[in-house]
C-alpha cells in the first residue's frame, strides 16, 4: 500500500464522493461547474451523489478498481445496502409506510401520518430518476407508447428543472 498512487487516487476520489464534494476528471468540466454553479444549485453534490452510486454499485468499476479498494468498497456497498435496509425495516416494523413503487412521490420515503423521512439524504430522488429514466428509455426502445410527460427527455428536463438555483427557478416560474 504504502507505494500504490492509483489506490490512493482511487480512494481520494471516493472520499471526495461521499463527502459531497464531487470531482470531475476533465479540467474544461472543472472550469464549467464555476459557471453552472449559477444555475443549478449545489453541483458538485448532485455530481458527487451519483458518483458515489455509479463507485458502489457499477460492477465494470469493481473490476477496474486496486483489489484493496474493491475489497473496501464491496465492504462499504455491503454495509450501506444493510443498513438502509435494516433502518426502513425498522422504521416500518414500527408502523411507518413505504413504497416500493417508483412511481410514488413517497419512493425511498417512509411516512408516519403525514411526516416522511427520506433516510437517503436526498440521494433517493436520483436513485428514482435513474430507475424510471432506464425502464422509460428501454420501453420506448421496445416500441411502447409513453405519456408526454414519461418520455426520457421530459424526465430528465423535469430533473434538471428540480435541480435548478434559486434564481434560474424564479426565472423559470416566472415564463
Amino acid at each position: 500500500l504504502e507505494n500504490n498512487p492509483k489506490f490512493y487516487k482511487e480512494i481520494a476520489g471516493i472520499v471526495n464522493d461521499a463527502t459531497g464534494r464531487g470531482t470531475v476528471p476533465v479540467k474544461a468540466i472543472e472550469t464549467a461547474m464555476k459557471i453552472t454553479n449559477q444555475f443549478i444549485y449545489s453541483n458538485r453534490l448532485k455530481v458527487s451523489q451519483v458518483k458515489i452510486i455509479n463507485d458502489l454499485f457499477n460492477p465494470y468499476k469493481y473490476y477496474n478498481y486496486d483489489p484493496v479498494t474493491r475489497k473496501i468498497m464491496f465492504q462499504e456497498m455491503i454495509k450501506s445496502t444493510i443498513g438502509l435496509s435494516a433502518m426502513y425495516a425498522g422504521l416500518i416494523a414500527m408502523g411507518g409506510k413505504a413504497t416500493d413503487d417508483p412511481d410514488d412521490p413517497d419512493f425511498f420515503k417512509v411516512r408516519f401520518g403525514h411526516t416522511h423521512y427520506d433516510l437517503t439524504g436526498g440521494t433517493g430522488a436520483t436513485f428514482k430518476f435513474a430507475y424510471k429514466f432506464i425502464r422509460n428509455t428501454i420501453k420506448q426502445a421496445n416500441g411502447e407508447k409513453l405519456a408526454d410527460s414519461q418520455t426520457p427527455f421530459m424526465l430528465a428536463a423535469h430533473f434538471a428543472r428540480t435541480k435548478l438555483a434559486p434564481w434560474p427557478t424564479a426565472a423559470v416560474d416566472y415564463l
